[in-house]
C-alpha cells in the first residue's frame, strides 16, 4: 500500500471503539514495516493521528496502541512531535493528548526549564474554552501531579 493511501485511511477513519482502533493501528503499523519513513512522512503521520484523536467524540477515548505507535514515530526525537501535540491541545484538547503531553513531560529529564514550560501547558488546558469540563479536570490533575515532581 502506498504511503498516501495510509494517510488517507487515517484521515477518513471514523472508528471510535478503542478495540477497533487498536486493530486499525496494528494494521497501519504492519503496512508501514515496508517503508523507510523520512522525517516529513513521520510528521505527516503524527499530524493525521492527532487529527484523528481530535475527531473522537468520546472525551475519555484512550488507545494504548495508538499512543505507542505515535511515540514510535518519534523514538529518535527527530520530528516536531512535541510541538504537534501542543498544537493539538490548543485546537481540541482530549484525554489522549493530555496523556501524550504528560508522557513527554515525564521523559524530559535533561532540561528543567523546558520541562517547566511543558507543565505550564497542562495549566493552559485547564482554561482552554475548547476543552470539556472532564478534560479540564484531567489537565488539572496532571498539572498538580507534575508540580509535585518538579
Amino acid at each position: 500500500m502506498e504511503f498516501e493511501k495510509i494517510l488517507s485511511r487515517l484521515e477518513s477513519s471514523t472508528l471510535s471503539d478503542e478495540d477497533e482502533v487498536d486493530v486499525f493501528i496494528d494494521e497501519i503499523s504492519s503496512l508501514l514495516e515496508d517503508f523507510e519513513l523520512d522525517k516529513e512522512q513521520k510528521e505527516k503521520l503524527i499530524n493525521r493521528i492527532l487529527r484523528f484523536i481530535e475527531r473522537q467524540e468520546n472525551e475519555e477515548f484512550i488507545s494504548w496502541s495508538l499512543i505507542h505507535f505515535i511515540e514510535w514515530l518519534d523514538e529518535e526525537n527527530t520530528t516536531t512531535y512535541n510541538n504537534q501535540v501542543l498544537e493539538s491541545l490548543e485546537r481540541k484538547p482530549t484525554s489522549l493528548t493530555l496523556i501524550l503531553l504528560n508522557r513527554i513531560i515525564n521523559a524530559e529529564t535533561a532540561n528543567l526549564i523546558k520541562k517547566d514550560r511543558l507543565v505550564e501547558e497542562l495549566k493552559r488546558v485547564t482554561k482552554n474554552p475548547g476543552a470539556t469540563n472532564f478534560v479540564q479536570q484531567e489537565a488539572l490533575d496532571f498539572y498538580e501531579r507534575q508540580l509535585k515532581n518538579l
